[in-house]
């Protein structure tokens, strides 16, 4: 990864409380939250050791599982016989299922501690004062990553075949022959290793439909699942579960969601035209774990609102696209969004990549926002919402939206921002996309290539956006022109640039500007040092008079360091006057 993209990460990702730990190597300490880190940068590896009966500890995990969302399972060890599976692959299917009952055993406790049930909840429009287990539930789902990438990685590397297909509805799905397939049913953990297959399912959202089953399962109507069209109500009338879901697809051009007519007695009340019926797919956590990983291939992602990497409730969702020329369309709550105090994660590592929405036309063109006809789609208050907003890498009400793109010529369409969201009770002023939050904190980065924006002000390619008193949010484009490794500075404008701090360091230790630039220093640090206090200086070292400039930040605050534009070229040394060991040098050129 190029420097500059990990540093300007590293500001924005200490932001959202996502920092590693501070310095490089041994004896570093680490931040009060590694697992939002990690679920930002991802790393493959094993969530454990692999089991000594890797078939038995599978069957094991799958009917743990079953039960938890209340599914009869026969006993999984006849299938798994005949499945013939690799024992490394089995052992690693054993592991991902044990670490998915870990994190439904944190989304247990969450839903426990609520003053009413889900359903119920979102139906009165609450607002949380907190969710103590949301960041159990990130770590958890790091986890989790770490292990579906493991598993990609061995299973894309794998010279022959591993086994034979596998179907434990709802907890495993396994189709090892590379065949082109559609996938209708829910699972919790769904593995693919190649063909060009379209998702009609959850596919890795983790509210999940166990009324409709595929055949020769235990559910009460063999046919395709329905879901959470809208999770207000059709959680209280169990019409999906909250569980945990994990989707891999190692390989192959793959489409996830459909289009289709809306249903004439909920979306069809607001629009006529074609959209995706069902919330909460793709890579969405609602109280729990929702994550998506594909390998290669030119996908196309197609969502409706929670979709696309989408946290809510305190839940986490994550989508990883590792490679491909890659479309993704959804309506509104999307790539990269977090509510609720939730964590949504969007990973794109490559690819000439377009982003876009779409908003479905009303039924009555006179007919006001809200109200029946109006278009767009129902809101989880059962009132037809056509704003379409909060995309690629956003949030609100404590919540973190991450949206990075590695590199690629990428084309991203957002909707405009709009001021006071509509029949909110007033804790929303505005609402945007690309890097925005409203009382949580979006990050967008975009670390190369020649990108095109559109829809949001000052987002364009080579822009830095700062947080400000309009927005929580982060917005950094490495620019197409520049090489990731040729200049290590930090983002910069004309004659400008910007230095940061992350935890008890500035970054970068040495900043430069032009002679007569400025330098902006801004305090993303949610932690301090270990003398306390989240409020950094920038004060010169100077030992011949007072120092030329020495300006305090609060944390999540931007300000112009004055004094410098009348600096001469030269070299001049700076402390933190609240934590002295902070050091860094500036050179005027």
């Amino acid at each position: 990864m190029a420097f500059r993209r990990r540093i300007a990460g590293l500001a924005a990702l200490t932001l959202l409380g996502l920092g590693p730990a501070s310095g490089a190597g041994a004896g570093s300490i680490p931040t009060a939250d590694p697992g939002l880190w990690n679920l930002a940068e991802p790393e493959a590896g094993l969530v454990g050791k692999l089991p000594d009966e890797p078939v038995g500890a599978l069957a094991g995990a799958a009917q743990v599982l079953a039960k938890d969302v209340g599914v009869t399972l026969d006993d999984p060890l006849p299938a798994l016989r005949t499945a013939h599976l690799n024992p490394a692959l089995a052992g690693r299917l054993a592991l991902l299922l044990q670490q998915l009952a870990l994190c439904q055993d944190a989304t247990d406790r969450l839903v426990a501690g609520l003053p009413a049930a889900p359903g119920e909840l979102l139906a009165r429009g609450t607002v949380p004062a907190g969710i103590p287990e949301a960041a159990e539930l990130r770590t958890c789902a790091a986890r989790v990553e770490s292990g579906g990438l493991e598993l990609e990685r061995f299973l894309a590397a794998a010279p022959t075949a591993e086994g034979n297909d596998l179907d434990l509805w709802p907890v495993l799905r396994l189709d090892l022959d590379g065949s082109n397939d559609t996938v209708t049913s829910d699972y919790m953990l769904s593995v693919d290793t190649g063909g060009n297959d379209t998702y009609l399912n959850n596919a890795g959202g983790n509210l999940i439909d166990v009324r409709r089953g595929p055949p020769g399962s235990h559910a009460a109507a063999v046919a395709p699942a329905r879901g959470c069209i809208n999770p207000a109500y059709d959680l209280l009338a169990g019409e999906c579960v909250i569980s945990e879901a994990l989707l891999i697809d190692v390989a192959g051009n793959d489409t996830y969601g459909h289009m289709e007519a809306p249903d004439r007695g909920l979306d069809g009340l607001c629009t006529n035209d074609p959209l995706v019926r069902r919330t909460a797919t793709i890579g969405s956590g609602s109280w729990g774990v929702g994550i998506l990983i594909d390998g290669a291939g030119d996908d196309h992602y197609l969502g409706k609102a929670l979709t696309e990497g989408a946290g809510h409730w305190g839940g986490v969702g994550v989508l990883l696209d590792l490679a491909g020329n890659d479309s993704y369309s959804a309506l509104r709550l999307a790539k990269g969004f977090g509510t609720l105090f939730g964590t949504g994660v969007f990973h794109d590592f490559g690819g000439n990549d377009t982003y876009s929405y779409y908003l479905p036309r009303p039924l009555d063109p006179t007919a006001e926002d809200r109200h029946p006809g109006a278009g767009g789609a129902l809101d989880t208050g059962g009132t037809c919402d056509r704003i379409p907003r909060w995309e690629e890498g956003s949030a609100f009400l404590g919540a973190n939206g991450i949206f990075i793109d590695d590199a690629g010529d990428d084309v991203y369409q957002a909707a405009p921002p709009h001021i006071h969201e509509p029949g909110a009770s007033g804790f929303i002023r505005q609402t945007g996309s690309l890097g925005f939050g409203d009382g949580g904190f979006g990050m967008f980065i975009d670390g190369a290539g020649h990108d095109t924006y559109s829809g949001m002000p000052d987002r364009a390619d080579g822009a830095t956006v700062m947080p400000s008193d309009k927005s929580q949010g982060f917005f950094h484009d490495e620019g197409g022109a520049k090489s990731a490794a040729a200049d290590p500075s930090p983002p910069s404008g004309k004659g400008s640039s910007a230095l940061t701090a992350w935890f008890t360091h500035y970054i970068p230790s040495t900043v430069t500007i032009d002679a007569g630039g400025k330098l902006q220093f801004f305090n993303p640090d949610p932690y301090g040092g270990p003398l306390g206090g989240r409020t950094h200086s920038i004060t010169e070292l100077r030992s011949d008079g007072p120092p030329r400039f020495d300006v305090f930040v609060p944390w999540g605050m931007a300000a112009d360091i004055g004094g410098v534009e009348s600096l001469p070229r030269g070299r001049y040394a700076f402390a933190c006057r609240i934590h002295p060991f902070m050091r860094g040098n500036l050179v005027v050129r």
